[in-house]
């Protein structure tokens, strides 16, 4: 797949990923992992759901779901 095709591909893509941005935390680049120490994720939205549960993320944020309109 050329750089091309890939990029069709993506902007086709039904795929989602959830992440986490922990404020409460410092942030620390981690060289080894490529990401910061208060960012987890990629998640499907079952396994964000199990996580935000396990981290103890108040009740009272919502999930805001976005569509990004393609250029």
């Amino acid at each position: 797949m050329n750089y091309k095709e890939a990029n069709v591909a993506f902007e086709n893509s039904t795929f989602i990923q959830y992440w986490i941005i922990d404020k409460s935390e410092q942030a620390e680049f981690n060289s080894e992992r490529k990401m910061y120490s208060n960012v987890y994720g990629p998640f499907s939205k079952e396994a964000y759901l199990k996580k935000i549960v396990e981290m103890g993320v108040p009740g009272d944020l919502n999930l805001v779901e976005e569509n990004i309109e393609k250029k």
